[in-house]
Order: structure tokens, then sequence, then C-alpha cells
């Protein structure tokens, strides 16, 4: 690639018309070639977008997706049955302000005026992107939180990954990912898909409880107004089984039978 990796912006305008090779107009009788060197081949394409690369991907459909609801609660109401060793998943398109107060994006399970038990995504009063569990029901610990060093007024794709007792029936893994789509700061590259979290996430002892699902609200009761006031271009929630295993990266040994040779890792998956 010739240009800066990943391509830089540009103001071009054009409009339709026809195609001509080697002049640097259609009136091919009116001048030699533009170009006098030899063209060995040509080809041109007017193609869709090939579909966007994320920082992770989900291996089965997404049980909920929007891009026409915006901070809903109750959007997939009931109680849906989390399933133990299985990723969950979300992926939020926000245009991002600089909170001052706790800021959910989302909240998914767990019951009650609180919400108690539910996986909850968002921002902290002082920009810190995080993931906890509500109440930190269930012997959860803490939050899991980094800064994004997001730019406000900037259009973001945010994925928020949480495997399930990825190292053991207590402890799960946490990832997060930012992708700027416009109007980025001056350290951010357009496209460019960034892990937040440490490369391949961090260990996190997350114990979630089975419930509806509300998008924008720190609960499922909806009221009074939504707890993120920034604008949702869509939503997107999953919940599913792990991707096969990689015989050469870490892999938890109660969800993979494959081992790695040799690797002194906590999940015992030495052969």
């Amino acid at each position: 690639e010739v240009t800066p990796a990943g391509g830089t912006g540009a103001t071009l305008v054009i409009s339709d018309g026809p195609l001509s090779v080697g002049y640097d107009e259609h009136e091919a009788s009116q001048k030699d070639t533009d170009f006098t060197g030899t063209i060995h081949s040509a080809a041109f394409y007017d193609c869709p977008p090939p579909p966007r690369a994320y920082g992770y991907e989900p291996t089965c459909a997404a049980l909920y997706d929007s891009s026409t609801d915006g901070a809903m609660a109750n959007v997939l109401p009931g109680t849906h049955a989390f399933t133990a060793n299985n990723v969950l998943y979300a992926r939020l398109d926000i245009t991002y302000y600089d909170p001052s107060t706790t800021a959910s994006l989302f909240v998914w399970g767990g019951s009650g005026a609180s919400s108690c038990g539910a996986w909850r995504g968002g921002f902290s009063g002082n920009h810190m992107m995080y993931m906890d569990v509500q109440c930190n029901d269930g012997g959860s610990v803490g939050v899991y939180d980094v800064d994004p060093n997001l730019n406000a007024g900037g259009r973001y794709v945010l994925e928020y990954v949480l495997e399930l007792n990825y190292y053991d029936s207590q402890t799960s893994n946490v990832r997060m990912y930012k992708t700027c789509m416009g109007s980025c700061g001056a350290n951010e590259a357009l496209g460019e898909t960034v892990e937040v979290t440490p490369a391949g996430g961090t260990g996190a002892t997350l114990v979630i409880s089975d419930g509806p699902l509300s998008v924008g609200y720190d609960g499922h009761n909806g009221s009074p107004d939504p707890d993120f006031t920034g604008t949702f271009y869509s939503a997107a929630f999953y919940d599913c089984p792990p991707p096969p295993c990689d015989i050469n990266e870490h892999v938890a040994s109660n969800l993979c039978t494959a081992c790695v040779g040799g690797s002194p890792n906590p999940a015992g998956d030495n052969p």
C-alpha cells in the first residue's frame, strides 16, 4: 500500500459518465493519449464495500439487532437464559460524548428494581469504558475499565466481549474494542479497530444472572430517562458458543480438548 496504512481521508465528488483509459478526457479524437507508456492491462470495479471486520466475530446469529430502536428498555423482554461457557458479545454504533456521571450503554440479565446480576457496559464519569455486573451480584468482583481515548462528538463502533468461564468455572475473560467511524481524534485512524483492553483480554470474576436486555438504560423499567443520551445508530447482542479452538492460542481445558505443548498457563492446558 503506497498510501498511509488503511488509506487517507479525501473529499472527492464524482458524477456519472463514461470511462477512458490513457486519456485525460473522453474525446479521444481531440488529442493524443495522455499516458504514452505501455498499458499491459486495466481493470475497473464499482462494487459494494466488503463486510466490516470487527474486533470479535460471533459464531451465531444475533438475538437482537436493530438500527432503528435507539435507547429502549426491554428490547428482549422476558428472561433470557445464558448458556454456560458461551461468549456474550455486544456491538454498538454510537456518537460519543463525555459523560459527567456513569452512563450505561446496556444491561443484559438481572432482576429487581436495580437489575442486580445484569451484565453491564458503558462509560464512567471519568470517560472510562467499563464492563461489570450490576450490584456486584453473585460474587462478582469490581469493575473492569480502561481509557479508550475517545473523541467527544466522534462516531464509534464499540465492542464488549465476555467469554464466560474462559479460565475456570469462576473466571471469565473480558475484551473491549473501539473503531472510529467519523470525527476521529488526532491519534485515531478512521476505520481502524483497536483492542482497548490488554491484547487477548483480561481475567474477570463476573457472575451474571438470567434476565431481559435493555439498551441505553441502567435498568429494565425504562424510567425515568435513558442513562446514555448520545446517539445510537445500531446495537446488536449475541450469546454464542466460543469459536473453534486454535491450537496456537491459549484455550481453557474445560472448553477444548486440544492442548498447547509446553504452555505453562493457568488453564492447565499443558499436554
